[in-house]
């Protein structure tokens, strides 16, 4: 089976960023859409604790898979295609948790390919109206 150019771009972005988004890598092949609710779970509880209990750093990278599980986990009830599902998650769970619009849909369109910066604007403008200007950078000023 021939793999579309999402596909082969997270690859890409996951070799590149290395173990830390093997998450990334395991949600492509068919059949792990069913595991990837319970890989968010756990690894929005491993995020959670971590941050609550003070560490910083590291924040980034977390949102990354949490997010392209979350696509993966819809991208069946939405009737998408699972590598585009994960790479909108991608953007839009990161533009949600920073409180920003821009950088989500620049780093969609860099990382998956500029043809779906029009889903990535309906995303990531959906995260940035949606989190009520919550960040999880204390030191972001508002705006």
């Amino acid at each position: 089976m021939e793999r579309t150019n999402v596909e082969k771009r997270l690859r890409r972005v996951a070799d590149a960023y290395g173990r830390v988004l093997v998450l990334v890598v395991a949600a492509l092949p068919a059949g792990v859409a069913a595991g990837a609710a319970d890989a968010l779970f756990g690894r929005v509880l491993l995020a959670v604790l971590t941050l609550s209990a003070g560490y910083q750093g590291g924040e980034v990278t977390p949102l990354f898979s949490i997010g392209t599980c979350l696509g993966v986990a819809l991208a069946g009830p939405l009737g998408l295609p699972v590598a585009l599902a994960a790479a909108l998650g991608y953007a839009a769970v990161f533009g949600a948790a920073t409180n920003t619009f821009l950088a989500p849909l620049l780093i969609g369109g860099e990382v998956f390919g500029w043809a779906n910066l029009p889903a990535f604007f309906v995303v990531c403008a959906a995260a940035y109206l949606f989190n009520m200007g919550k960040t999880i950078y204390a030191g972001q000023l508002p705006g």
